[in-house]
């Protein structure tokens, strides 16, 4: 957490920016409005536009499907932006992994601002704004155009239906160039890119360099991962957006797609 130099009043925001966002992963609405302003204004991914006062995010609340999964935030970010004796303001990111009890996860990298208020001497939010990093507006075809609630309701019924979907189908035993050996299951590859006669394993935990080829690696990998580009491979069950010309995957990876190619993965990828 990084601050400007000022009174400690607001030295815990990072803990109560937590506090909001576990109430709504846990979906404890009750919590999670007790923490709200009476006049809050909520822009987020879950909702496609702005939400104003508390009925209004309690009935997109309740139409939100509860799911049985695990998550963690990690790799939390905040800095302060603007502080005073009643209001502070702080930016910032963190890391949602999300898991299905089976060993299978996705890794979201979300970015956020809230604006805190002192009522009665609590801190409440007034003004709060999150989303997942993935997209570029300025490029056309994406999956996810047109931002109503029912859109991003299905956008995140299709983050956990990839839990659902995901299962351990084999485990891969790979050697990388300092000798290690690394037993991976395919679906902790993100994607795959070459690094002249070697290749780099782009993975939810880190990356893994090998001394094996693109065209070699690829033969070792199961059908779901798509040769994008003489230099990528990328798993399709992580593809999140298509654009001219490049696929977004989950977590923010932007891969380049050749012109010449870009039809014919898009309708391999089912975005037509």
């Amino acid at each position: 957490m990084s601050r400007k130099e000022g009174s400690p009043l607001w030295a815990d925001i990072g803990k109560n920016i937590r506090a909001v966002m576990e109430a709504i992963y846990s979906h404890d609405v009750d919590t999670f409005l007790e923490w709200l302003d009476d006049q809050i204004l909520w822009i987020s991914s879950l909702t496609g536009y702005a939400l104003s006062g508390h009925d209004s995010i309690r009935k997109v609340m309740k139409r939100m499907p509860v799911h049985e999964y695990s998550w963690k935030i990690s790799d939390e970010q905040y800095t302060i932006v603007a502080e005073d004796a009643c209001s502070c303001t702080a930016s910032g990111s963190y890391t949602l992994n999300l898991f299905n009890g089976k060993n299978i996860s996705l890794t979201l990298v979300q970015q956020l601002s809230f604006r805190f208020i002192l009522v009665n001497g609590f801190p409440k939010v007034a003004y709060m704004h999150h989303s997942n990093i993935w997209a570029d507006k300025k490029y056309d075809d994406i999956f996810f155009r047109n931002r109503t609630f029912d859109l991003y309701l299905r956008m995140y019924q299709w983050t956990y239906g990839k839990l659902q979907q995901k299962e351990k189908e084999k485990c891969l035993t790979i050697r990388d160039t300092s000798g290690i050996t690394h037993i991976l299951a395919d679906n902790e590859i993100l994607y795959v890119s070459a690094k002249k006669n070697q290749t780099i394993l782009h993975c939810l935990k880190g990356c893994i360099e090998i001394a094996t080829g693109i065209s070699k690696t690829a033969t070792m990998l199961p059908k779901h991962f798509l040769r994008v580009h003489r230099s990528y491979l990328v798993n399709t069950d992580y593809v999140i957006e298509i654009g001219r010309y490049y696929i977004m995957l989950a977590g923010g990876a932007r891969i380049p797609v050749p012109a010449r190619q870009y039809s014919a993965i898009k309708k391999e990828l089912g975005s037509d």
